[in-house]
């Protein structure tokens, strides 16, 4: 799947899980990846001062950065801006590898337009000149490590009838379609045999941070016109939190980093959103779902905290002092 240019050496491979919101890259070996945000941040001083990736939070004051991020709408549309950001994510700092000793695995987005796929080859090949190149979207990994698990092969017991007359549907498509200068297989139909066992069919949702996308998969192979893209994702869910918070208490229209960091720590998907509603309407602030956050004062903290978290640096000491108009503010609101 994806496209491959060479042979491959899991050995000496790094992984690139390029997001439009944090960028994770690794060995195949390590148990989690490095995470960062895929942005860089520039002081708005006379002499300005650049940060990249892990850079931001370590700044002397991440609110006063102006951010710059190379995805719009989920697609690179500013390479020089990423490359600067993959430099970083290759360097001293970070992974500390050697381009041409390295095969690369990268995701790229569903339904990529050629002209932005063929960009990232040239950078990859031509200013990186790596080893050797892999890609494919984000579903397709996740597909193959599903069907890895020895558990997602026991829930699949459709009659071999049925793959049949899904075998007689899909013939009357073409196999193949053009994308850019490489012909991409849909699907592979093969009839059922007696011994063989039945073909599976899945979907896979993509939540992204700029959109959701359905994918279908039929053997293994993405149905490329039967992919639907909703343009809701993380972003949309960011700035309607800002937008509430800006209403009910303090302007954080120009705080989208810092409330996307509060949105990731606080919030949650509700396994009943009527129940949790009703519960913190009459209970209020007795209520599980309420939380008091206080804003960073990036003297004792630059991301905030949860009041009467572990994390609270006045938990364990006497009462803290009066804030000044400058320090630290109390948000307080409910998260579902």
């Amino acid at each position: 799947q994806g496209n491959c240019y060479s042979s491959f050496d899991m050995r000496k491979a790094v992984v690139v899980d390029n997001g439009a919101s944090t960028l994770k890259v690794g060995f195949p070996s390590d148990e989690e990846p490095r995470t960062f945000l895929n942005l860089t941040g520039t002081s708005r001083r006379k002499h300005q001062t650049s940060y990249i990736g892990s850079q931001v939070e370590d700044s002397p004051n991440p609110a006063s950065l102006l951010y710059r991020r190379p995805h719009d709408r989920g697609y690179i549309v500013n390479f020089d801006l990423q490359q600067q950001i993959w430099d970083y994510a290759f360097g001293p700092s970070c992974l500390n590898i050697k381009p041409k000793e390295t095969d690369f695995i990268m995701t790229e987005p569903p339904l990529c337009p050629p002209s932005l796929s063929n960009a990232m080859n040239e950078i990859v090949f031509e200013s990186y000149q790596v080893h050797s190149f892999f890609k494919a979207t984000p579903s397709k990994f996740a597909l193959h490590h599903y069907q890895s698990r020895p558990e997602s092969h026991k829930i699949w017991t459709a009659p071999s009838e049925a793959f049949t007359l899904l075998s007689e549907d899909l013939s009357l498509y073409p196999k193949q379609i053009q994308s850019g200068l490489e012909a991409q297989p849909i699907f592979r139909v093969q009839p059922p045999k007696a011994t063989q066992e039945p073909l599976h069919s899945f979907v896979v949702v993509d939540v992204g941070y700029s959109f959701c996308h359905s994918i279908p998969f039929y053997d293994g192979s993405e149905i490329n016109y039967a992919i639907r893209r909703l343009d809701v994702g993380g972003k949309v869910l960011t700035n309607y939190m800002k937008e509430l918070v800006s209403f009910r208490q303090y302007d954080m229209s120009d705080e989208t980093v810092l409330m996307e960091n509060v949105k990731n720590r606080v919030c949650f998907v509700s396994n009943d959103l009527t129940k949790d509603l009703t519960d913190m309407k009459k209970q209020g602030r007795n209520s599980s779902h309420f939380i008091d956050y206080v804003l960073p004062d990036y003297v004792n903290s630059k991301t905030g905290y949860v009041k009467g978290g572990k994390e609270d640096p006045f938990l364990h000491s006497s009462p803290p002092p009066s804030p000044s108009p400058s320090s630290s503010s109390s948000s307080s609101s409910s998260s579902s």
